[in-house]
């Protein structure tokens, strides 16, 4: 919502604009730890409903996904610059178009950033329910261990007999 901000600062205040995109730049990186911290707590999750582990396919999907985005945001740039009437061969832009660069730099991304953090919010696992997936999924995974070496047993004592 931050970005939303600069759509309202004087163009002209070009070292303090520097200085807080620089800023908002680094608050938008914080985040991205966490993105990867979920990522493991939804295979987790995704193995305690269905007994099945597929974090290559959860990770390789997730980043197969953010090349899809950046590949579609690319074009959308390129799209918007036009729809405003930017003109890369003009010595000075149109007021139009000077208005899509700034919001292309402001509110679209503070609408973006508002729209993923309404998807985060629709989230139900917390830590509560992460500690008694963990949990379950540890007793599960005991359980199969000894499940293995019960059945190495049999075949070694199997193999001792013939």
């Amino acid at each position: 919502m931050f970005s939303c901000a600069f759509y309202f600062f004087n163009p002209h205040a070009t070292t303090l604009i520097m200085v807080l995109y620089f800023l908002l730049n680094i608050l938008h990186q914080i985040p991205s730890p966490l993105h990867w911290s979920l990522m493991s707590d939804v295979d987790d999750y995704g193995e305690w409903k269905t007994g099945k582990r597929i974090t290559g396919i959860s990770f390789s999907g997730n980043l197969f996904f953010l090349k899809v985005g950046l590949a579609v945001a690319g074009a959308m740039v390129g799209f918007l610059l036009s729809w405003y009437g930017y003109d890369a061969g003009a010595k000075a832009q149109s007021a139009s178009a000077l208005n899509g660069i700034v919001l292309l730099f402001s509110v679209i991304p503070g609408v973006g950033y508002l729209i993923t953090a309404g998807v985060v919010r629709l989230l139900k696992v917390d830590r509560t329910l992460m500690r008694q997936i963990q949990s379950d999924l540890e007793k599960r995974r005991s359980n199969y261990s000894e499940l293995n070496e019960y059945q190495e047993l049999k075949t070694s004592e199997h193999v001792r007999k013939a």
